[in-house]
């Protein structure tokens, strides 16, 4: 009978947070907002923008997620949020977030964890 290769847990030194931050030399209190644009959907970039300007509440679910995703360290966990935030846009039937799909895109934030994590696991 052949054997289930054991789950490896890979983790990293540092938080996602601190990873960040140190990769692009941004202030801890700067982290949501620089992670927000940089995995925004490039076709949904300047409808956020104005939508930012007017009620950056809008947002709240992907800033909530970002704020999720700061403290992690593992790479189980990072895609396990991930995927509970794909639930929640999967549920959300609104205009913006689910028809145009102006948020976060879920690629741009994995391509930005690799290209953080990169030395660290």
């Amino acid at each position: 009978m052949a054997q289930l290769a054991e789950h490896q847990v890979i983790t990293w030194g540092k938080t996602f947070q601190e990873a960040f931050c140190e990769k692009f030399r941004c202030p801890p209190n700067k982290f949501e907002e620089k992670v927000f644009w940089k995995c925004m959907h490039l076709h949904a970039f300047v409808p956020a923008l104005y939508f930012y300007k007017k009620n950056p509440g809008i947002f709240k679910e992907d800033f909530d997620f970002i704020r999720e995703i700061a403290t992690v360290r593992d790479s189980d966990i990072f895609k396990s949020e991930l995927n509970r935030f794909h639930g929640r846009n999967l549920r959300d039937k609104s205009w913006l977030r689910g028809t145009f799909a102006v948020r976060l895109s879920g690629k741009r934030l994995i391509r930005l964890k690799n290209e953080v994590i990169k030395g660290l696991d």
